[in-house]
């Protein structure tokens, strides 16, 4: 059941890595780029689905590896 926990926080873990390079990018590029203000509210809006799976995979991740670390 440990190792089960682990594996799942380790994958939840990469998920959140992903989605927080996903949204690093999307910040970095409505900085550096000249948007139409059209353009930024769709960025923003695209923004948000990586911003609430953030919160939830980095809740997921925690919850797993305490939950490991309390088998022990």
């Amino acid at each position: 059941m440990k190792t089960f926990l682990l594996i799942a926080g380790s994958v939840a873990a990469l998920i959140t890595l992903q989605l927080l390079i996903m949204t690093g990018y999307a910040i970095t590029s409505l900085i550096s780029h000249k948007y139409t203000d059209e353009d930024q509210k769709r960025i923003l809006l695209l923004l948000t689905f990586p911003g609430i799976g953030l919160l939830i995979f980095g809740s997921l991740t925690f919850f797993l590896f305490r939950k490991a670390a309390a088998k022990n």
